[in-house]
């Protein structure tokens, strides 16, 4: 994913996914209205991309919840994924 991606998606704020040990394993790009696209690379170095929204209003408020998702994306295919899943409307 290059800098351009970043700066599409997010305007180049991004926040670094930790695991358990403290390592650090994907991003989380802040996509406005309460959404982040979700980048995690996995263990077979295939990456994980999920757009995410915060709940902000009703019973469910404080939850998020996955609007969309692709599994085992190969990294020459990362920034395209990454940029179509930043788009909702």
């Amino acid at each position: 994913m290059g800098r351009m991606t970043v700066l599409a998606v997010s305007g180049g704020r991004s926040v670094a996914i930790q695991n358990g040990d403290g390592e650090t394993v994907g991003v989380l790009l802040p996509c406005g209205e309460s959404r982040a696209v979700e980048v995690v690379l996995g263990w077979l170095d295939l990456y994980t991309v999920r757009r995410v929204r915060l709940v902000t209003k009703g019973q469910h408020r404080g939850t998020v919840t996955v609007e969309a998702s692709r599994e085992e994306v190969f990294c020459d295919e990362l920034s395209e994924v990454v940029y179509s899943l930043s788009c909702w409307k």
